[in-house]
Formats: structure tokens, C-alpha cells, sequence
């Protein structure tokens, strides 16, 4: 039984494979929607090594304006991903227990 949206979350992705197989899929490849996605995907260090080298470059004066932009910017991935995952979720439903074996 599932409990819910966030039921993916726990399944551990290979961001750069996911990344380069996303690449590979004409339909986000030839749309222009595709596309802004592939590269909104790509402006965003996963890496905390990144993340902090960027965090130590922010001046002082602006670290509360920088904190509450990425503070909305996560809100609105966090958003996009729980929309993704009850899709995600709505499929896995569809297909019925016989997907589920294979998948899981």
C-alpha cells in the first residue's frame, strides 16, 4: 500500500545517468519546454561542495535576500517534484500489482 506522495524520494537516483538519460529522450530534447527544463536541471549544483563554494561568495550584506530567493526557488522544485511524484504515483496505480513486482 502506498502512503503517499513522497513515496519516491526514498528511491536513490544517479543524478548524472538520470541527467544524461533525460538528454537522450526526444521528447524533452526536440520541445522547447523540454529543453528549459534539461537546462533549469543543469543550473542546479547537487553537490554541497558547490553549494558551499557559493554560499562563502554571497556578501554578508546580502545573505538574508540570497537565503529568501533560494528559500522560494526550493518551495517552488518542491512543488514541481510533488506534482511529479503524485503523477509518478497515479501511473504505479494504473499498471496494478503486476508493475509493481517488476518495478520494485
Amino acid at each position: 500500500m502506498r502512503t503517499g506522495v513522497g513515496t519516491h524520494r526514498a528511491r536513490s537516483v544517479d543524478r548524472a545517468v538520470t541527467l544524461r538519460n533525460l538528454r537522450n529522450d526526444p521528447s524533452l530534447r526536440f520541445s522547447e519546454a523540454g529543453r528549459a527544463l534539461l537546462r533549469w536541471l543543469d543550473q542546479n549544483p547537487a553537490e554541497r561542495t558547490e553549494l558551499g563554494q557559493a554560499v562563502s561568495r554571497v556578501p554578508a550584506h546580502w545573505a538574508g535576500a540570497v537565503a529568501q530567493l533560494i528559500r522560494d526557488n526550493a518551495a517552488a522544485w518542491t512543488e514541481c517534484a510533488e506534482a511529479l511524484e503524485r503523477r509518478a504515483d497515479a501511473l504505479d496505480g494504473e499498471a496494478g500489482p503486476e508493475r509493481e513486482s517488476r518495478v520494485g
